[in-house]
């Protein structure tokens, strides 16, 4: 996450990590709300959300966004790029904040393994736990393999053993491509 100086006035910013002056910023469809007070940029896209969830959840984000020194109802002056992220990724991980149905917010499990994969790996980056809890609770992987792969990449060492147990009772052997992934040298316990 780099803060970069940019007043979202329409001054030019000041900063060359920013795409080129001809590259268009477009705001998001769907999370670029007129009242949000921050603005991330992810990939050329403007998200314009509410600083309240990132600085409530996240002790990354709350430290990063105290460095501004404003009140809570104001208007963060600067665009945080988010370098590394991708689009679809924030995409699911807003949508938790802001979910399609109202009447059961975090209840909403219509989200694809996928989706749920994206919330789990941006909230373990960035150390939204309970979100993260949220992820693990809702996240159903297609296979054991999958499984076993999130429990190494994410540490949820009450994964494996079950993953592990799942691969081994299979009738049929590992693809090449999945049996490559897993190093005699990893350890899975």
């Amino acid at each position: 996450m780099s803060f970069l100086a940019s007043n979202l006035s329409g001054d030019r910013p000041n900063s060359s990590r920013l795409p080129k002056a001809d590259t268009p910023f477009r705001r998001h469809h769907k999370y670029f709300f007129s009242d949000g007070n921050v603005t991330f940029l992810v990939d050329r896209t403007l998200y314009c959300v509410h600083r309240y969830f990132f600085s409530r959840d996240s002790a990354y984000f709350s430290t990063g966004l105290a460095q501004f020194d404003i009140r809570d109802h104001e208007t963060l002056p600067t665009i945080i790029s988010l370098d590394k992220i991708e689009r679809n990724d924030f995409d699911a991980f807003l949508s938790v904040f802001y979910p399609s149905k109202l009447s059961d917010p975090f209840e909403e499990n219509d989200r694809s393994y996928e989706q749920w994969k994206s919330v789990l790996h941006l909230s373990t980056r960035w150390g939204f736990a309970s979100m993260r809890k949220l992820a693990l609770a809702t996240i159903n992987p297609p296979t054991p393999y999958d499984r076993l792969l999130l429990a190494r990449t994410y540490s949820v060492d009450h994964w494996v053993v079950p993953a592990l147990s799942a691969l081994c009772e299979k009738a049929e052997p590992l693809p090449f491509s999945e049996a490559r992934e897993m190093t005699l040298g990893t350890s899975y316990s």
